[in-house]
């Protein structure tokens, strides 16, 4: 189930590159990191870029280009979960940005 209104398909995910899709997945986690620290995690803009990372992570967990990597992206679920609920430290979400970074270069 989606979260975001988000107008990604499957489909369209599947068809990016593997760094393309890491690299949205990073602008999204930038923006959560970045409102968090300014703004709290309760802010509405946060809460929506995280619906935003969530749907990504789980276009990516429908990509078949990713199941070596699944248990990578369930735990990375479930830290932008954390993030969303209020119960991470914003600094977490700044860790998943330069993981995503890293991992974009190896895509």
């Amino acid at each position: 189930m989606k979260l975001s209104s988000h107008k990604i398909s499957l489909e369209s995910w599947s068809k990016m590159s593997k760094k393309r899709q890491v690299l949205n997945l990073a602008a999204e986690m930038t923006r959560v990191a970045s409102g968090s620290i300014k703004y709290g995690s309760q802010d509405t803009m946060v809460k929506e870029a995280c619906e935003r990372a969530l749907d990504l992570i789980d276009l990516t967990l429908e990509d078949s280009r990713w199941r070596k990597e699944f248990l990578q992206w369930r735990y990375l679920r479930d830290a932008v979960v954390s993030l969303y609920l209020g119960k991470a430290d914003p600094v977490v979400a700044k860790l998943i940005c330069h993981w995503l970074m890293g991992l974009s270069e190896r895509a």
